[in-house]
């Protein structure tokens, strides 16, 4: 049952017949095996929130190699020894969008999509933050405040559920939140 856990990243000899809807497992072995998600309530948070998101966006025989090289390098990321939690989690959203068909081009791009109030301060600064996070793309660089970061992760979120049919809501959003308090 420990190869089953939440993102554990497997390599599996599946026998699959086309008539049959079950398929039968031949070998399981672990492709890398985890040293800190299980070991680490805020690893094991976001691995499960992680979890959550793939499920409502990967479907049966849903076949992309880029999606599945970048999302085996993002959990090892989140298992690594240099793991930084800041932006780990919108930059994932945002990177993940890529391979999706749907990544916004900038920020105005992003919040055009979304049907919100786009207007008053709280708008301008999640527009700067989210402007200077895509033109590096990385996390190391920048700090985003609390408030904002988690306005930011909402708006994501309802941009994911504008884009993929049936997304739903995310149960595993309170329990990531009140981790980070």
């Amino acid at each position: 049952m420990a190869h089953f856990q939440p993102l554990t990243l497997l390599d599996l000899v599946v026998y699959e017949k086309e008539s049959a809807n079950i398929n039968r497992l031949s070998e399981v072995k672990l492709a890398r095996a985890f040293h800190r998600i299980p070991f680490d309530f805020y690893r094991s948070g976001i691995s499960m929130f992680i979890g959550e998101i793939l499920g409502k966006i990967i479907f049966d025989n849903y076949q992309n190699e880029q999606l599945f090289d970048f999302l085996f390098e993002k959990i090892s990321d989140l298992d690594s020894e240099d793991f930084q939690p800041g932006l780990f989690i919108l930059l994932f959203l945002m990177k993940t969008s890529r391979f999706l068909g749907f990544e916004p081009s900038d920020a105005t791009d992003f919040y055009l999509q979304l049907p919100l109030n786009q207007s008053g301060k709280l708008y301008e600064d999640k527009k700067g933050h989210l402007d200077r996070l895509m033109l590096s793309g990385a996390q190391d660089q920048l700090t985003i405040p609390g408030k904002i970061k988690s306005a930011l992760m909402d708006d994501w979120l309802l941009f994911y559920k504008i884009h993929m049919e049936g997304f739903g809501e995310i149960k595993s959003l309170a329990i990531l939140r009140s981790m980070t308090g």
